[in-house]
């Protein structure tokens, strides 16, 4: 997914599992909002966990810095189970 300039994820996240970004909140307007409109199958969801940002993995920290300075993102993200 490219970020457009000026533009956001849209969402919420805690990193206080350190390894993983817990989604806790997706916004009605974002990217991944935007996403979810048109992948509804696949939506990102709260509680979902993204666990691989560009290549990086296991440390929250640095995929959240990622987010932030990329524009360029690829995800990985695991469906939260209930």
């Amino acid at each position: 997914m490219a970020l457009p300039a000026n533009s956001t994820l849209g969402i919420d996240v805690d990193l206080l599992e350190g390894n993983a970004m817990l989604v806790q909140a997706v916004h009605e307007t974002g990217m991944l909002s935007e996403w979810n409109q048109r992948n509804p199958s696949l939506a990102v969801q709260k509680h979902d966990r993204i666990v691989k940002v560009n290549g990086i993995e296991g440390n929250a920290d640095l995929m959240a810095k990622k987010c932030r300075e990329d524009s360029d993102l690829q995800l990985t993200i695991s469906r939260s189970r209930p």
